[in-house]
């Protein structure tokens, strides 16, 4: 299934008549966050395209508290255990789910919901993603660091662990649903790594967040794997073995944790 965000409503509607061709084997689900646990919007949205799997359908991110979603469940499907077992299999206390069927009065009300939304005025909200005002907000800096070299990881942590809250992986495995889960402020993630290539680490993570900063580590710095990784969205490239003084170049550039930086210097004065 499709993740969209609330910029790309358009693309949603171009979704609907493929609904209307088949309305009895269709529900809609509006999924709306508690603000009770940290689980942000996108992490929820994953969860949702986990759990329909190989379900036709399309999720859409209506705000940083709102999701809406269509997906084919076949005909015999009750909405109200959707809904239900919807709001199960999500994180507890995070969202509530409700599900219905879906009528051309229904689909008609949608087109009218995502038009408003297209015409709001650019709020902070709709004028950047809430996964970046989500980690602009947090009181402390939050760092992932993804490399099975135990060494450096040792490296980066000594450099950084008074500065931020660090958590630290060995391996690709898992390494996206960290990200989604805790919104660092920076990742630096190695390019080479068991159960699968940082480079593919660093497209799906930034599929899910264009706003991501990603640093990638690499032993070699063969010109190729520089151009790549910035090509592909990194926001830096540090050979190995690096510096103290490096790193920590690359971590108050992030601008969530400059912007925070700033914030606790101007209210210290």
């Amino acid at each position: 299934m499709e993740i969209l965000k609330y910029y790309n409503q358009r693309r949603f509607l171009e979704f609907v008549p493929k609904v209307k061709d088949d309305l009895a084997a269709w529900r809609i689900v509006t999924v709306a966050l508690t603000g009770h646990t940290g689980h942000n919007v996108m992490y929820i949205a994953k969860k949702i395209t986990e759990m329909f799997s190989g379900r036709e359908g399309i999720v859409f991110i209506c705000n940083n508290q709102e999701i809406l979603v269509l997906v084919n469940t076949g005909p015999e499907s009750d909405p109200e255990q959707l809904g239900r077992k919807i709001g199960e299999k999500m994180p507890q206390y995070s969202c509530a789910a409700e599900a219905a069927g879906i009528t051309p009065e229904g689909l008609f009300q949608i087109q009218i919901r995502l038009q408003d939304l297209g015409a709001e005025p650019a709020t902070e909200q709709h004028a950047g993603s809430p996964l970046f005002n989500t980690r602009l907000n947090r009181k402390e800096s939050v760092i992932l660091i993804a490399d099975d070299d135990m060494f450096m990881r040792s490296l980066l942590k000594k450099a950084l662990d008074d500065r931020a809250t660090i958590i630290e992986m060995g391996d690709a495995n898992d390494v996206v649903t960290a990200y989604l889960d805790k919104l660092p402020d920076v990742v630096f993630l190695d390019i080479h790594m068991p159960h699968g290539s940082g480079m593919d680490v660093l497209g799906e993570i930034l599929n899910y967040d264009e706003t991501a900063y990603i640093i990638i580590l690499s032993s070699d710095s063969i010109k190729d794997n520089v151009m790549n990784a910035k090509h592909t969205g990194a926001q830096g490239f540090l050979a190995k073995p690096f510096t103290q003084g490096k790193i920590l170049d690359y971590f108050r550039k992030c601008p969530t944790v400059a912007a925070r930086e700033s914030k606790q210097a101007h209210v210290q004065k």
